[in-house]
């Protein structure tokens, strides 16, 4: 196949040289004919100089004729504009670079929400943790030929502990999204303690929930001011209580900065496991009635994956009665739920406790 390529490679090569050819041909006549037209300028600005100077034309400026110094001034005073003028060429692709970053700032901090966090005509309302979906449909704005949920329903009880599975892109991470208002349903109602969510005010809701994603999400500061991004008015005793309950203290504590500690760039000076329980401590600090753990250990190795489930399993226990809400791939997550929920393209096909799952075909 050697001389095959050899002869494909040749052929891209005389299509190249040909163009090449060209574009070098017009770069040479444009070239050419900038360099004629500043020689052509220079030579007429000398020839009027020359004649005002031998013909003794008065110079009003000075009351006296013209002199050749005048006619050097005024040519180097032209050129030297005519050099700063062109020089402005890239300060207005900045600007129009500038207009353009600006108008896509300006169109995201005047865009007006369809879900307003902080509605007048909504209510505060104290979580107790019932979250019921009655017949809800849902298709993303972005997507509205696929359809994601298909008349679900299921209450979601008190201080219950309830897992969610089933394969990508059947529903679990929407139902999330939808207890958080990110999303109002296509069709059908969420209910919150037995209020719809569309009349409770959703800062103050968000304030009561407590969500660990997959990934999560840490800023480039501390360890203090992550957490305290749960509770932005705690105490540092708050801040170690929350990291003790969470398992992360026994890391924490061995930093010679404790929990003023960088993290670094998305959490980059820890471990997967100590990000991951960072974020427990910061969902706990907010003594949450909801809890949602969205697949909070799938990316984690055996090890960390069983310290960040004990850090779970005991932050749950601390908090009391609170609602449990898993998406989780890993059997270890689910085994001890009250109920798992069974989803496939967005339909309930199947709801039980791990055992009666288990003995069924």
């Amino acid at each position: 196949m050697e001389k095959t390529e050899i002869r494909s490679y040749a052929t891209y090569l005389d299509k190249v040289t040909q163009l090449t050819k060209r574009s070098d041909c017009a770069l040479g006549v444009s070239l050419g004919f900038f360099l004629f037209s500043i020689y052509v300028a220079y030579s007429y600005a000398f020839l009027i100089g020359g004649v005002f100077v031998n013909e003794g034309v008065w110079n009003d400026n000075f009351d006296r004729p013209y002199r050749a110094g005048d006619s050097i001034a005024v040519f180097f005073a032209v050129l030297f504009g005519l050099f700063a003028l062109s020089s402005t060429g890239p300060c207005f692709n900045a600007v129009a670079e500038g207009k353009a970053a600006g108008k896509l700032a300006f169109d995201v901090i005047d865009r007006a929400p369809t879900i307003n966090q902080d509605s007048k005509t909504c209510v505060e309302h104290q979580l107790e943790g019932l979250i019921r979906f009655e017949n809800v449909d849902f298709f993303y704005p972005a997507r509205p030929d696929q359809q994601v949920l298909r008349n679900f329903s299921h209450t979601f009880g008190v201080g219950q502990t309830t897992a969610i599975v089933g394969p990508s892109g059947s529903g679990k991470s929407t139902i999330v999204q939808l207890i958080e208002r990110f999303y109002e349903p296509s069709s059908g109602e969420v209910f919150v303690d037995g209020k719809s969510l569309k009349k409770l005010k959703l800062r103050s809701l968000r304030q009561q929930i407590g969500y660990v994603p997959q990934e999560p999400i840490l800023f480039n500061t501390t360890i203090k001011k992550n957490v305290l991004m749960g509770k932005p008015d705690a105490t540092d005793e708050e801040i170690i209580e929350a990291l003790r309950k969470t398992n992360a203290w026994e890391f924490v504590s061995k930093y010679p900065k404790g929990i003023n500690h960088e993290v670094g760039a998305g959490g980059g000076q820890l471990s997967g496991g100590q990000k991951q329980r960072i974020a427990l401590a910061r969902a706990f600090i907010k003594k949450p009635k909801l809890l949602i753990f969205d697949e909070a250990t799938s990316a984690l190795d055996k090890v960390n994956e069983a310290e960040v489930q004990g850090a779970i399993e005991k932050m749950k226990k601390e908090l009391g009665t609170v609602t449990s809400i898993v998406i989780a791939h890993r059997l270890s997550t689910i085994r001890n739920a009250d109920k798992i929920l069974v989803l496939k393209k967005g339909v309930l096909v199947e709801e039980g406790t791990h055992e009666e799952l288990s003995q069924r075909p």
